[in-house]
């Protein structure tokens, strides 16, 4: 935690990490058009009995989409690395997206809990990447 507070700007702004202002905006305009349906409603507002395991796998799907488009594009060399980093995330959100839908299916509370939980630590690491980046749209 400690690590993490001290890697933040002034601003509050996680440091930045890579310096590809043309992937910055490329990936920027793929998010803003496609991730803001596929953000997880509050979780405070959401109650797990209305969650379907088809809808759950289709956003899962969805966001798998967004990462493929996202790893199409171009990346300075010194940046590549980081960025592949930030998309395996994804990848690994994906598989927790239907792990989770699965739980959900099978109705199985306490195992959806902890794959919850597991998913948010994901999205987190994802949108400190993003924000510190400047990529804000990609936020999950």
């Amino acid at each position: 935690m400690a690590s993490m507070v001290a890697a933040c700007s002034s601003n509050g702004r996680p440091a930045a990490t890579i310096s590809d202002a043309a992937f910055v905006r490329r990936a920027n305009a793929i998010c803003k058009e496609t991730v803001p349906g596929l953000r997880a409603p509050d979780r405070k507002a959401t109650s797990t009995t209305a969650l379907q395991s088809a809808t759950l796998d289709k956003t899962a799907d969805s966001i798998a989409g967004v990462a493929a488009r996202l790893r199409t594009l171009p990346v300075q060399s010194d940046d590549a690395a980081r960025v592949r980093g930030w998309l395996a995330d994804w990848d690994r959100f994906v598989v927790v997206g239907h792990r989770y839908a699965a739980a959900v299916k099978a109705d199985d509370p306490e195992h959806y809990t902890r794959i919850d939980d597991e998913a948010i630590k994901l999205a987190e690491r994802i949108g400190t990447f993003a924000r510190g980046n400047h990529i804000d749209d990609c936020v999950l």
